[in-house]
């Protein structure tokens, strides 16, 4: 699965509006200092720095909110962003984290300035180093469909042929991305299983129907064993098939 494809849909449907805006601007962070010595003297070290001086900035951005739910809701998108950045720099996505050398350094500084904020804060997760920039990429896409799904159901019962056709391109491109993790992941057995990170659970429908169009085949899932990590983290969720 070509995840522009998905990538397109999900623009067309303004799914990424809310994504788009949280990292829309950015401005000086007062612990920027901190970035200077970052991938200095290698390939990329001034671009690594002005996105790690981004990071600082909306690190501090997330712990000033004053509502919990916003501030909660910024950073769960935060690791999508940052990883659209990095790959911004890094081209070729199909590279290992593990071999992006500014990697390591941009979280070890993101957290070093955490324990100076102290409160409110965004952590960063360590980076996940067998994971590309391709997966990150897929994994942002499908973390914006669980935070859609009530506006995505809405639309299903949509009349306007317009916002259907575009509706039904949208959850045909999430859907064969949904079964290529669920044949990679799950177990093939009757309660099969597959993991996935969303703060609201993952209770969904893969495929619905618009008024007027032929129906497709429902795949519902259920969420059980839920961990909640703290600092607004999305949820772990394993969720298991009826």
């Amino acid at each position: 699965m070509a995840s522009t494809t998905l990538e397109k849909a999900t623009e067309d449907l303004e799914l990424d509006k809310i994504y788009k805006e949280y990292f829309k601007t950015s401005g000086k962070s007062k612990y920027e200092s901190e970035c200077d010595a970052i991938n200095k003297g290698k390939p990329d070290d001034a671009k690594a720095k002005e996105l790690c001086k981004k990071l600082l900035y909306f690190l501090e951005t997330i712990a000033s909110l004053p509502k919990q739910s916003e501030n909660a809701d910024r950073c769960s998108y935060l690791r999508y962003w940052l990883y659209d950045e990095i790959g911004k720099i890094q081209t070729k996505h199909s590279t290992k984290i593990s071999q992006i050398p500014f990697v390591k350094d941009l979280f070890v500084i993101g957290n070093k300035v955490n324990d100076k904020i102290k409160t409110n804060t965004c952590v960063l997760p360590n980076p996940e180093n067998n994971i590309d920039l391709d997966e990150w990429k897929k994994r942002k896409l499908s973390y914006i469909y669980f935070e859609n799904y009530d506006k995505i159901k809405q639309l299903s019962s949509s009349n306007d042929k317009a916002k259907c056709k575009k509706y039904s391109e949208y959850v045909k491109s999430f859907n064969t991305l949904f079964e290529k993790y669920k044949k990679d992941h799950c177990d093939g057995q009757s309660k099969s299983t597959i993991t996935c990170k969303t703060r609201k659970g993952c209770r969904f429908n893969i495929c619905r129907t618009c008024k007027g169009h032929s129906s497709c085949r429902v795949t519902k899932w259920k969420s059980n064993n839920v961990t909640t990590y703290r600092n607004g983290t999305p949820n772990r969720t394993l969720i298991t098939r009826d």
